[in-house]
């Protein structure tokens, strides 16, 4: 059983802990720089949470990157470390993010997400994530294969 878990805002200075975070729940792909994601925390519009074991909230197991434009909002990383995984976090964490741009007043969210991430898929459906549109051949995988990007959004209400 999982231990109690709790959210924490990302903020500047988050970048490192976001780069090595990514590269351990995406092995085999390219992790974003820390300046890069430095950048992208500098702007106002970006925000996002990292989940954490109550008992250690220094050692994050995922997190949900955000960013949002008037009143739609995009997805731009989320991820929970592989042993963390089909223990209702991943939803959790989504959740709490969904709820957090509600009470912005943000309407509709948006996210493209790999094709051959059926965990994921299976999440965004449950949580009614629906697509709109797909971008071919558009994350590099090992050895020269590609997979495709499936566009997918949500309305909040």
């Amino acid at each position: 059983m999982l231990d109690p878990i709790q959210y924490d805002s990302i903020k500047c200075g988050h970048g490192s802990v976001l780069s090595v975070l990514q590269g351990a729940i995406f092995p085999g792909e390219t992790a974003w720089q820390a300046p890069s994601f430095e950048t992208l925390l500098a702007n106002p519009t970006c925000f996002g949470f990292f989940v954490a074991p109550q008992k250690n909230r220094e050692t994050p197991f995922g997190f949900l990157l955000m960013q949002t434009v008037l009143d739609e909002a995009e997805i731009l990383s989320f991820g929970i470390l592989p042993k963390f995984r089909k223990k209702g976090v991943g939803s959790a964490l989504l959740q709490h993010g969904l709820y957090f741009l509600q009470k912005q007043n943000i309407t509709e969210v948006f996210l493209e997400v790999a094709e051959d991430n059926l965990a994921a898929l299976k999440t965004y459906q449950a949580l009614n994530f629906k697509q709109y549109g797909k971008r071919p051949n558009y994350y590099n995988r090992q050895k020269g294969v590609t997979c495709s990007a499936l566009l997918l959004k949500k309305l909040l209400s």
